[in-house]
């Protein structure tokens, strides 16, 4: 993080943006200097894709992550977190099923895809990039994982 700040800066840019959420934690917590914000991604969907029309005809799970446990080794740094659920809210069409956050991704991503299966879901959306690969490895070819983005992407009809 350091080095990309440094690197931000030579660069003359006034923000950062994260795409994992362990990056942004700490980003926000321990390298914000003011001069250079760091900033979670969705936070910037938010912001850009105000009322545009997205529709989805699918039924899909959303982990949330287990992010929201790990918050200590960045104390104060806060995400809005319902704001990033709204984006799937948003969707018309989209049947968005939350599954257990309180389960660590890495430790046991097989108990989130057994929830996900659970509930007859065949993907699994997640706010977090760092949650999809353990996820994917757990579900081999049965369930799908998607990064949010990609699911907005379709929602939009871009390809």
């Amino acid at each position: 993080m350091t080095l990309n700040l440094e690197n931000a800066k030579e660069a003359g840019a006034k923000r950062v943006f994260c795409y994992c959420v362990g990056c942004a934690h700490l980003g926000k917590g321990f390298f914000s200097t003011g001069e250079i914000a760091v900033t979670y991604f969705l936070d910037i969907l938010l912001d850009k894709m105000g009322k545009m029309d997205l529709w989805l005809e699918q039924r899909v799970g959303y982990f949330e992550g287990c992010h929201k446990m790990l918050t200590t080794y960045a104390p104060g740094v806060k995400f809005n977190w319902s704001a990033y659920r709204e984006l799937l809210r948003r969707i018309k069409g989209l049947e968005a099923i939350d599954l257990d956050h309180r389960i660590c991704c890495y430790e046991r991503p097989d108990l989130i895809v057994d929830n996900a299966q659970k509930h007859n879901l065949n993907t699994i959306v997640c706010s977090c990039i760092g949650c999809c690969p353990p996820i994917r490895a757990a579900a081999g070819e049965e369930i799908q994982v998607k990064y949010l983005p990609a699911i907005l992407q379709e929602a939009l009809g871009a390809e």
